[in-house]
């Protein structure tokens, strides 16, 4: 394995810009269905808890899977703690601990490395990914990969927050993201109203927190994208400008954490932090107006194209959450 972790490491977007620190490794051979990724950093709180509930939802699922996490630039125990913790569940696992140059010490390159490093190991299945201050249901892993062995290449869930942390945030926080939810449900609705289903759905939300993704796929789309922030929308976006089948489950029983103090810049965190200080917060980005849902519309039914990609880079200011209010109302009144 210290082989394919070096390969990796020299290879682009690694190459003289990554150091591996340590490694634990218990996975024997590569005939793996399936294999769960995991980026850390400073996780010695939550990894552990988040090991846990994917070592028992790879054991819930009917086939042979591993984990792979990658540790990068702690300042705690995160490594030893997430070995300790796989250790005691006795799955097949990869735990590296690397040292990243100060342009890739982000999140998206974290992933990054973990999922190269699991589509070697799984070269023909599937790539999941979570994140450690994350937990998934006991039956996560069967639920992702059952729209992959019926034929769609990468699937996501709606990311839910954690209820007992998201109580402890001031309401605003909780509202918003209900509302927001609510928005993209009608604004969905409505897409499927106007182009008669021919044209897939309105957006996708992905999250790094659940995704899955065919190893064949991830290979042929050329790896993780890298933007600064935002690497599961770019993977999402490069799926669909593939053409390749994509798919939004609902709720898989994933729950991310709802600190906002979180680790990426530009993450989740950041997001609940300016929802939390602000009366009228910015909201998703992919939400529209509905008048501009209704041009989209109209556009991809004469363009025979999918909206999702030259929506995002189209893209408006965010609404902010008054206005979102304000087209959820329309919406409803639409569809009503």
């Amino acid at each position: 394995m210290r082989c394919l972790i070096d390969e990796v490491l020299q290879a682009e977007p690694f190459s003289g810009r990554a150091r591996l620190c340590a490694m634990a490794d218990t996975i024997t051979g590569f005939e793996h269905a399936f294999v769960v990724t995991v980026p850390a950093r400073n996780e010695a709180d939550y990894g552990p808890r988040c090991m846990k509930s994917v070592a028992e939802a790879i054991r819930q699922a009917d086939r042979r899977g591993a984990v792979v996490v990658v540790v990068h630039d702690s300042a705690d125990r995160s490594f030893d703690l997430i070995a300790a913790a796989l250790a005691v569940e006795r799955i097949e696992a990869l735990i590296v601990e690397v040292s990243f140059d100060a342009d890739i010490r982000n999140a998206p390159h974290a992933r990054r490395l973990a999922l190269d490093l699991a589509a070697r190991i799984c070269p023909v299945g599937a790539l999941l990914t979570t994140d450690a201050d994350t937990t998934v249901s006991p039956q996560w892993c069967r639920r992702m990969l059952a729209p992959i062995s019926t034929g769609y290449d990468l699937v996501c869930e709606d990311m839910h927050l954690d209820d007992s942390e998201l109580a402890q945030l001031p309401v605003m926080v909780r509202q918003v993201g209900e509302a927001e939810r609510a928005l993209f449900d009608a604004s969905n609705a409505l897409w499927l109203r106007w182009t008669g289903g021919a044209h897939g759905v309105f957006a996708h939300r992905p999250s790094g927190a659940s995704m899955a993704i065919r190893s064949a796929i991830y290979a042929r789309l050329g790896g993780l994208p890298l933007p600064t922030v935002g690497e599961d929308m770019a993977l999402c976006e490069a799926a669909l400008g593939a053409q390749c089948a994509v798919l939004t489950l609902s709720d898989c029983g994933t729950r991310t954490s709802a600190r906002i103090a979180g680790r990426a810049d530009g993450g989740c965190g950041a997001a609940l932090k300016d929802r939390a200080g602000h009366d009228d917060p910015s909201c998703d980005g992919r939400l529209l107006k509905i008048e501009a849902l209704r041009s989209l519309a109209d556009n991809a039914i004469h363009s025979r194209g999918m909206p999702f990609g030259e929506a995002a880079q189209n893209r408006p200011q965010p609404l902010r959450y008054s206005e979102v209010l304000i087209e959820l109302e329309k919406a409803l009144r639409l569809l009503a």
